[in-house]
């Protein structure tokens, strides 16, 4: 068994200190190995260090994942139903290309399921 098997079930948590993600161990943990050392008074080792290293990384990486996230979202959202498309019109199309009235054909299901979307989009 490795290391990475013996640490793959922990939770990650947010430092308490430096805010930064680390794999918590123990349930009262709240802060990283890294803080707790420093807290401590204990010296930092260059393990130690890389772990740090790690987490700048890792915290970089979750902030660009996320404003790239939001801007999905917010380009998604711009998309809107054709001009003029009603609710009851979309519902209409639904009812045209449901795969239960095309054999469950692959192409019925994705239509209705774009039109569903369409749907949520419309008044």
């Amino acid at each position: 068994m490795s290391v990475a098997d013996d640490v793959k079930d922990w939770p990650i948590a947010h430092c308490a200190v430096c805010k930064r993600p680390f794999g918590k161990s123990l349930p009262r943990t709240s802060t990283c190995p890294a803080c707790f050392k420093a807290a401590k008074g204990y010296k930092l080792l260059a393990g130690d260090m890389a772990f740090v290293r790690l987490q700048i990384e890792l915290t970089a990486y979750i902030s660009w994942v996320r404003r790239l996230r939001d801007e999905l979202q917010q380009e998604n959202a711009k998309q809107s139903a054709p001009v003029g498309m009603t609710r009851e019109q979309v519902m209409a199309l639904i009812k045209l290309c449901h795969p239960d009235k095309h054999g469950n054909s692959d192409a019925s299901t994705e239509a209705t399921k774009w039109l569903l979307e369409l749907r949520a989009k419309t008044r």
